[in-house]
């Protein structure tokens, strides 16, 4: 029991210095400390990549903010971003394969202090469209939402399908940046060797659900 309780404090202190670091990092950010150590804690159990899950929650976040009048959601919203983004890898346990509905699936049976569990199912659902398939009608769950609740997983997913590829290579090499937008574009600008770094096909093909649910494609200038 002694050794367990160990374990546990290391964890607990190593999920905190890299949370400490990635705050750090985005310091101008509005980091929601609480709610991303409690998904920490989840992720951990699953033996996730917690670097490449908090840089990508750190993205979500500045896209979320800079693209406000945009989208038009409300801070429950950036919560329910922030636990996809930071679990939205937690499937790969069981391997690569499938693993955003794995990752879903895992989701959906855990808990946040503070968290209801229809906003764990949202979020459970953005983590599902993080990659591959975009939100259909005939997929189990998403049909059952509500019209404005299969929006907000619409829109929430891509948000982060574009925060999850900027960090594609798990290398976490951009920190904050800026993005301009018009009703017709919206553009993230990067240093130059940033820009060089990413993959514009990769890039291209999950920025799609951006454009499709916002009306305006995505940039890198």
């Amino acid at each position: 029991m002694a050794n367990a309780n160990s374990q546990q404090l290391s964890d607990a202190r190593a999920g905190d210095a890299a949370l400490n670091s990635f705050a750090e990092k985005f310091s101008h950010l509005n980091v929601q400390t609480a709610l991303i150590r409690s998904a920490l804690f989840i992720g951990r159990g699953f033996g996730f990549d917690e670097k490449h899950a908090l840089q990508v929650t750190m993205l979500a976040q500045i896209i979320f903010d800079a693209t406000a009048t945009l989208h038009g959601l409300a801070s429950g919203d950036r919560q329910i971003l922030v636990i996809a983004a930071m679990l939205h890898d937690i499937g790969t346990c069981a391997g690569m394969r499938g693993h955003h509905k794995n990752s879903c699936s895992l989701i959906m049976k855990s808990a946040i202090p503070g968290i209801s569990h229809e906003d764990m199912l949202l979020a459970a659902l953005v983590a599902r469209y993080h990659r591959k398939s975009e939100p259909k009608l005939k997929h189990e769950f998403y049909s059952h939402l509500s019209d404005c609740d299969q929006n907000r997983v619409a829109a929430l997913a891509a948000i982060l399908r574009l925060a999850d590829v900027l960090d594609r290579d798990h290398l976490q090499q951009i920190g904050e940046f800026n993005l301009s937008s018009d009703i017709e574009s919206v553009t993230l600008l990067l240093p130059v060797s940033i820009r060089s770094g990413i993959d514009r096909q990769a890039f291209e093909k999950k920025s799609r659900l951006f454009q499709k649910v916002f009306g305006c494609i995505v940039k890198i200038c």
